[in-house]
C-alpha cells in the first residue's frame, strides 16, 4: 500500500520541480547578483506561504489533492530556472526526512516519490551525516560541482534514474532508515570491530565446484561456492567476535566475504537471526547497532546480511560482479546467475548513508561511482575474500573528494599459503586532509597464529576537524587478540 494512500504524495511535487531544473540548468558562467538572488528567494517563500499549514505536515500525512492541484498549477507557470531552484530549496525545508521516517518506520522503500517514471528523478532521504567544521565554516565536497542542487537541500537527495544504469544493468534501489538509540549529535566517533575470522586455507574452508556451461553456442567455465566446510566453527568464531565487540562498546561488527554459516544467515518468520537475537538479549553491556555477518555464498548467489542491534535483518545485499579466477591459463568466472540487481542503502542519522559493495564490486569504477557520486554514500563497508590488497587500497581513495569514508576487510584465509608476504587484512580510509589522509592498514600482530578471537578495533571520527585545516583527525586501528 502506498505511504500516502488517498492523499497526494508531496515528494512527487518536489521531484517534478527537480526534474524541470535538471532540464534547464543555465550556463555556469551566469551567476546571479546577490540582491537579485535574494529577491527571487523571497518570491519562492511567498509562493509557498499560503499553503504553510498543509505543507507543515505533508511529509507525514500527504497533501490534500485539491491543495496539490493548486500548487502544481502555480508551479507550472514558472519557467525561470532560478525561481524553480528556490522553490525546490524552500519546499525541501517542509518535507523533512524525520516525518517521512516516522511513517515509513524501518520498511524498505525504493524512493520517497512515486512518480519516478514521469520525472526520471528518484528522491531518497538526506539524514544528518559526517561533517567537518572549522568555526562557522563547513568543508564542502565535490558534489557542489557534480550535482550542485543536492548540496542546497536539507532533507532530500535526488538521483536521476539514468544514473542507476551501469554495464547494461539498471539497478533497483532499496532504502532503509535505521535510527539506533545512541546515534546522537554528541557522538565523536564510530567504533567498528572487524575480524579476518580464520587463517585456514581455502581448500579447508569453502566448498567450491567447477561448472562447464554452453551458452549462445559458446562454452564457458564457471565456479560456484556453496558454503563453508565447518559451519559450527565459523558460527563460533563470529559469535566470539560479536561478544568481544560488545565488551569494547563497538557500534558496528564486520567480517569478511564468503565465511557465513547457515546459522548466521537464516532468519525466523519475524526476520530475526536466532543466535544474534539471543546474544543481544543476554549481553550485559552495550550491543552493536549494526552487525554485518560474513557474506553467504550458495545457490549461485553471494549475499551480505546486515542486522540491527536486536539481530533483526535490515537488508540483504547481493554481490553484483563475479570474480574472474585466472590460473594455469584458464579463466573461470564466479557464477552469480541467481543474484539480484539491487543496491541497498542504509540511512543512519548522524552517521550518514551507508552502502555495502562486496569484494570486487568495490573495484568496479562505474558501480563505485554510483554509490559515491550519485547516491552520495558517506561510508562504504566492503567485506572481501581476496589474495590482493593494492587495488583495494587504491580504490579507497576514490571517495575522498566526495566525503566518503571506506572500510575494506579481508580474510587471512584468502592470503594462504602466502600469508607471510601479506601486509594487511584490510584498511580504512577517511575523507580527511593533511598528514593523516592515507589508508590505515589492519596489520596483524599475531605472528600467523589464529587466536581464540582476533579483532581490529577501528575508530572513525564523525568530525575530522583538527588543530588546523591541514591537520585533520585520522582513524585509529588497534589489533586485539586473545589466547586460544
Amino acid at each position: 500500500m502506498p505511504l500516502y494512500s488517498n492523499m497526494y504524495n508531496p515528494y512527487d511535487l518536489l521531484a517534478e520541480l527537480i526534474g524541470r531544473c535538471e532540464g534547464m540548468v543555465p550556463p555556469r558562467h551566469k551567476v546571479l547578483d546577490q540582491n537579485e538572488d535574494e529577491r527571487i528567494r523571497k518570491q519562492a517563500v511567498a509562493l509557498w506561504q499560503p499553503y504553510q499549514k498543509s505543507l507543515k505536515h505533508a511529509a507525514r500525512l500527504g497533501l490534500d489533492p485539491q491543495v496539490a492541484q493548486s500548487l502544481r498549477a502555480k508551479c507550472e507557470q514558472i519557467k525561470d530556472y532560478h525561481m524553480l531552484r528556490w522553490l525546490v530549496i524552500e519546499l525541501d525545508q517542509y518535507l523533512t526526512w524525520e516525518q517521512f521516517a516516522g511513517q515509513q518506520k524501518d520498511k524498505p522503500f525504493f524512493a520517497m516519490n512515486d512518480n519516478m517514471e514521469q520525472t526520471q528523478i528518484v528522491l531518497i532521504p538526506k539524514v544528518p551525516a559526517v561533517h567537518t567544521h572549522y568555526g562557522e565554516t563547513e568543508r564542502r565536497g565535490a558534489q557542489r560541482w557534480y550535482r550542485e542542487l543536492n548540496e542546497s537541500l536539507h532533507h532530500c537527495w535526488y538521483v536521476p534514474v539514468q544514473s542507476l544504469t551501469c554495464d547494461g544493468v539498471t539497478y533497483a534501489l532499496e532504502n532503509v532508515i535505521y535510527q539506533p538509540e545512541y546515534t546522537t549529535t554528541n557522538r565523536e566517533s564510530i567504533l567498528l570491530a572487524f575480524s579476518p575470522i580464520t587463517n585456514r586455507p581455502m581448500k579447508d574452508t569453502l566448498y567450491v565446484e567447477d561448472i562447464m556451461a554452453c551458452e549462445d553456442g559458446h562454452s564457458y567455465q564457471y565456479f560456484t561456492a556453496n558454503g563453508v566446510q565447518d559451519p559450527d566453527y565459523f558460527t563460533e568464531r563470529f559469535l566470539r567476535l560479536y561478544q568481544a565487540a560488545c565488551q569494547h562498546g563497538a557500534d558496528i561488527v564486520m567480517a569478511p566475504e564468503m565465511l557465513c554459516s547457515d546459522a548466521l544467515f537464516q532468519v525466523d518468520r519475524y526476520g530475526y537471526n536466532v543466535p544474534l537475537n539471543q546474544h543481544a538479549r543476554n549481553a550485559d553491556s552495550k550491543v552493536p547497532a549494526l552487525v554485518l555477518a560474513p557474506t553467504y555464498a550458495a545457490d549461485k548467489r553471494n549475499q551480505l546480511r546486515v542486522y540491527n542491534a536486536n539481530g533483526r535483518v535490515l537488508l540483504t545485499q547481493d554481490k553484483q560482479y563475479p570474480f574472474i579466477d585466472k590460473k594455469d591459463g584458464v579463466s573461470r568466472a564466479e557464477d552469480l546467475g541467481n543474484g539480484c540487481h539491487c543496491i541497498e542503502l542504509l540511512h543512519v542519522p548522524y552517521w550518514g548513508r551507508l552502502a555495502f559493495p562486496i569484494c570486487i564490486d568495490f573495484l568496479q569504477t562505474r558501480y563505485r561511482d554510483i554509490l559515491i557520486r550519485d547516491l552520495g554514500a558517506n561510508l562504504l563497508l566492503c567485506p572481501a575474500y581476496s589474495a590482493g590488497s593494492t587495488q583495494f587500497e587504491q580504490a579507497m581513495q576514490a571517495g575522498v573528494e566526495f566525503h566518503t569514508a571506506c572500510v575494506w576487510g579481508n580474510s587471512c584465509s584468502s592470503l594462504q599459503p602466502n600469508w607471510s608476504r601479506a601486509e594487511c587484512t584490510g584498511a580504512v580510509h577517511l575523507a580527511n586532509v593533511g598528514e593523516k589522509a592515507h589508508p590505515l592498514r589492519f596489520e596483524p600482530q599475531c605472528g600467523g597464529e589464529c587466536k581464540e578471537y582476533c579483532m581490529f578495533l577501528v575508530r572513525i571520527p564523525l568530525n575530522y576537524a583538527g588543530p588546523t585545516r591541514r591537520q585533520d583527525i585520522g582513524a585509529s586501528v588497534e589489533h586485539m587478540i586473545g589466547d586460544a
